[in-house]
């Protein structure tokens, strides 16, 4: 069985309810990652960029777009120094991506990204994906606070180049 069909038979298992008990689509957890976040995870960024190959577009696709532990696979690249060539590649396969909050701390992948001092590249290719993200609320759950990245990124310890950007 292919890495693929066997990713989405544990899915389609996970997502079958069992007994009248909560279904695995209301616990995100029951799910296991798909090979692309495992890989993420792991920050082994060279089998990343063979699921993100163009031999296997359409599977990377399905794999861009599905939440794990909160995090689409662009916000969990994000959270680990990802490579400037993979965001490109994962903004490319699923682009929608850049607009997406995290289940996890409500953040977007550019407000991550700074915060894990990614690198220069990697925050201006999401900049230039979607460029509102840098007027976006940084925590769009509070009604008090409406700091955005680009008003408050001078807190964070950010590199010279970086906040030039940011400006």
């Amino acid at each position: 069985m292919t890495k693929k069909n066997n990713f989405m038979q544990e899915v389609t298992t996970a997502l079958t309810p069992r007994g009248g008990k909560k279904g695995a689509q209301e616990d995100e957890n029951a799910i296991p990652p798909s090979p692309l976040c495992q890989h993420i995870k792991e920050q082994n960024w060279d089998e990343v960029r063979k699921d993100l190959s163009d031999d296997n577009r359409d599977s990377a696709v399905e794999m861009a777009g599905i939440w794990y532990e909160g995090d689409l696979p662009l916000h969990l690249a994000c959270r680990n120094q990802v490579p400037d060539d993979v965001v490109a590649t994962l903004i490319n396969v699923y682009p929608q991506a850049v607009e997406e909050r995290s289940k996890k701390d409500n953040r977007l992948p550019l407000v991550i990204c700074v915060k894990s001092k990614g690198s220069y590249n990697a925050v201006g290719r999401l900049i230039r994906a979607w460029p509102e993200a840098l007027d976006q609320k940084i925590d769009d759950k509070s009604l008090v606070d409406t700091s955005t990245l680009r008003s408050d990124f001078s807190q964070w310890g950010i590199s010279g180049p970086i906040k030039k950007m940011l400006q």
